[in-house]
């Protein structure tokens, strides 16, 4: 991430700390959720994920923007 100048995704960040995550993964780690195999939460889940989602592709610098804008 060094020498990035901002353009970094909050997701970048996360992955350095956290690794690798499964992108369909289940609320409750179970394992893959989906339509066609979903778990108990998954309609409630699968907005906030879809939320979460769009979140992630926020970069350090529009975070420093809205912050002082």
């Amino acid at each position: 991430m060094k020498g990035t100048g901002g353009s970094v995704a909050i997701s970048a960040v996360l992955e350095t700390f956290d690794g690798k995550r499964v992108k369909d993964a289940c609320a409750f780690g179970l394992g893959p959720c989906n339509a066609d195999d979903p778990c108990p939460l998954h309609p409630h889940w699968e907005r906030i994920r879809e939320e979460y989602e769009r979140m992630l592709t926020v970069t350090l610098r529009d975070l420093k923007h809205e912050a002082n804008p």
